[in-house]
């Protein structure tokens, strides 16, 4: 069911916020991406909105997103980021950047029945109609796809063969998260000492739950000695169709335009 497939983020609604809490996003959903591709089948997905459109399947929820980062003196450094997911009946989405306050920082609507996107700034009530690919009905390349970081200097991690014996796979059944059965799998990676200088070896450990009835990543863990510890979950899952008006820009909202392609 798990392929050993890489995959990009797609979709950047809050790029402008990739340092401090934003950042925690990025990483996380990074993770979300490579893990959700390789259960979808090569879809990509951004933070449990997919770039593919997926219908009849609505549901509200929040995403928390954590990392945890030893330092060599012992030191840890912690960030948390918290994003509220709608997306509807005809696979439109909304995601909701939330600030450490609870405020909403940035606010991202793709409508793939218009062929439209925006980003809205709650605090100018600025919409930018972004640029870049509107997706349409799915349309996957066979193969893999090529990895995208938006950190600037992403972790080396070589090359692995489908059957290479330093990558094993478990398979962890089912769960029930947040009212959702998902499948569960663990994916152990190692790098030997000295192939990439390292003196002794290093285990990457990820851990994917995969809701096959919402089609989104429920839960993930990753563990890289490099990085520290990745944790991603979706949270007070809503199962219903959201309200309308979420998905459109709102009247009082200065609407800029930018170029747009469809794809």
């Amino acid at each position: 069911m798990f392929t050993g497939i890489a995959a990009a983020g797609l979709i950047a609604p809050a790029a402008a916020y990739a340092q401090g809490s934003g950042a925690v996003a990025a990483t996380a959903e990074r993770t979300v991406a490579r893990g959700q591709a390789a259960s979808g089948g090569g879809r990509v997905m951004a933070g449990a909105v997919e770039t593919k459109i997926t219908t009849g399947r609505p549901y509200a929820a929040e995403s928390v997103s954590e990392t945890v980062q030893v330092l060599a003196d012992g030191n840890r450094i912690n960030r948390r980021s918290v994003t509220k997911i709608y997306r509807d009946g005809e696979g439109r989405t909304r995601r909701e950047m939330l600030a450490d306050d609870g405020s909403v920082r940035n606010i991202s609507i793709s409508d793939p029945v218009a062929h439209t996107s925006f980003t809205l700034d709650p605090t100018t009530k600025i919409a930018y109609q972004a640029g870049g690919n509107i997706v349409s009905p799915m349309r996957t390349p066979a193969g893999a796809v090529t990895v995208t970081p938006r950190s600037a200097t992403p972790a080396v991690v070589p090359a692995m063969k489908p059957d290479d014996p330093n990558v094993r796979k478990e398979d962890l059944g089912l769960q029930n998260i947040e009212g959702v059965i998902a499948s569960g799998t663990r994916t152990t990676t190692t790098i030997p000492a000295g192939q990439i200088g390292n003196a002794q070896e290093i285990r990457i450990v990820s851990e994917q739950w995969f809701s096959d009835e919402l089609q989104v990543l429920v839960m993930t863990k990753h563990s890289d000695p490099r990085s520290g510890e990745n944790t991603y979950r979706l949270r007070t899952i809503l199962r219903a169709e959201p309200d309308q008006a979420l998905f459109t820009v709102p009247g009082d909202y200065t609407l800029q335009q930018r170029g747009i392609r469809q794809q």
